[in-house]
Formats: structure tokens, C-alpha cells, sequence
């Protein structure tokens, strides 16, 4: 996959929603509350801000990210959205990616978590792993651990995890058209390196990890998160309500 080394620092303003005209007698309505409002992390996308995604592109993020690439793809903001009136859909063409990137100041332990929905169908050879999620120490920079959907020999899909050289893939098996929420959560380390993946088909967090990488050895802090189809084989990704932390995230 391509790479960018287009470096920006994501500072997101969980943004407040105050009401329209105030009518005689009573108080100034309400504005409905977003995904994001009142969360306590330290960035939370909705893509139901008024801020421009990136140039050429929507104006309904919460702050501007640091690269959106589909080549000869199509992204999409308010295609069937998951939750709330946007989600982002990206969809690659026959040859390529489509991918959303952030980057920031790096850190460690780092903590994200978002949701997500599968294609219509899959088309991994087998064996194939096809990475969903890129933990860099930079953009453009080393991979420190990744998720991605991976295919065994028997036709089926399942989550996997790498951190270096450590690598754990899942025994659930993966469905398309479904919703997943994700937790991905990253300790550095030389050898005892974390990355855990949490998934749910809803906005509870599970009380262990689905699949679990306790070997790693990345050692260094995340300055990029990826998320996206990161070739063709996967015919789009749904994403929506990322969240980025210092700490662990509890319930979506």
C-alpha cells in the first residue's frame, strides 16, 4: 500500500450543540445529541461536525484528517450511515485502497475504538490476510500492529492481530453485511508488546479480548492510525464513531 508522510496533529473539539429561536414562554429547543458530544477522550470522529474533511471532500467532520485517498474509488459520507445521518464508505476499485488516515503527537499505550461494517463479500485468497486497521509509529512510517481479515483454507474469515512478530488470528468467524464494534487496544514493548482486539455485535465492550497479542515487539509510540480497505479485495469498508485514547475506552 501506498504511504503518506503528510503530517498533521489531530486535535479534535468535541463541539457543543446549542438550540434555534427562543419561543415566548419557554427555553430555546434542543439541538439532538451526537455520537461524540460529551466524551471523554482525546479525539472522537462522528462525521456529524461542520468541519472540512479533507480538500476536496465533505464538510461534516469534527476536524480535518490528515490524508483521505481512494484512488479511481469512491468515498462516501451519508451512504446508509450505521449510526446518526453520516458514516463514511469507502470503496476501492479493482486495483487499489481507500483508506482514511490521522496523525498526531506519538504515544503509547494507545487506545481506539470504532464501528464498522463489512462488505457485501469478501474476496481474500486463501491464506490472505487484509489489513482494516494500521497502527504507524509516523505517517508513513513503520507498521507497529495491525488488524486485518484473514481467510483459511476452508473458505472462512476471521480477525487477526499482528504486533511485529507476534501474531494471534482469531476463532470467530467474520460474516459480511454485519456490524462490528472494535476496541484495539497497543503497549509498546520488546517481546511483551500488547495488542488486544475486542469485538462486539454491539456497543458493550466484552470483559476479555476476542483476539490477543501479548509477544509483540514494537517498540515504539503511535503517531498514524489507518482504517480502510487496504486493497481490492475487500469491495468497501463501512466506518464510523472512531475514538482515540491514553487509556482504555470503555462502552461505545
Amino acid at each position: 500500500m501506498k504511504k503518506y508522510i503528510i503530517l498533521f496533529l489531530l486535535m479534535f473539539a468535541v463541539q457543543a450543540h446549542a438550540g434555534g429561536i427562543l419561543m415566548m414562554g419557554g427555553k430555546a429547543p434542543t439541538a439532538a445529541a451526537k455520537y461524540c458530544d460529551g466524551k471523554s477522550v482525546l479525539a472522537c470522529e462522528d462525521l456529524e461536525g461542520s468541519s472540512s474533511c479533507y480538500s476536496g471532500y465533505s464538510s461534516n467532520c469534527r476536524s480535518a484528517v490528515s490524508d483521505l485517498s481512494c484512488p479511481s474509488g469512491t468515498i462516501a459520507f451519508n451512504s446508509t450511515p450505521i449510526e446518526g445521518t453520516y458514516s463514511l464508505l469507502l470503496t476501492p476499485n479493482t486495483t487499489n485502497y481507500c483508506i482514511i488516515e490521522y496523525a498526531f503527537t506519538a504515544f503509547s499505550p494507545f487506545y481506539i475504538a470504532y464501528v464498522m461494517k463489512t462488505p457485501a463479500s469478501f474476496a481474500l485468497d486463501t491464506y490472505e490476510n487484509s489489513m482494516i486497521a494500521i497502527l504507524y509509529d509516523s505517517p508513513g512510517g513503520s507498521n507497529l500492529c495491525n488488524l486485518a481479515i484473514y481467510k483459511d483454507g476452508a473458505g472462512n474469515h476471521y480477525w487477526s492481530v499482528t504486533d511485529g512478530s507476534g501474531n494471534t488470528t482469531g476463532n470467530v468467524a467474520i460474516t459480511t453485511a454485519t456490524t462490528y464494534y472494535h476496541w484495539l487496544e497497543y503497549t509498546k514493548g520488546a517481546g511483551n508488546g500488547v495488542c488486544n482486539l475486542y469485538v462486539s455485535a454491539n456497543t458493550t465492550k466484552p470483559g476479555s479480548a476476542t483476539v490477543s497479542v501479548t509477544n509483540g515487539t514494537s517498540n515504539s509510540n503511535i503517531g498514524a492510525l489507518v482504517i480502510g480497505a487496504m486493497n481490492n479485495h475487500l469491495s468497501s469498508l463501512r466506518v464510523d464513531n472512531i475514538q482515540v485514547n491514553s487509556s482504555a475506552i470503555g462502552n461505545q
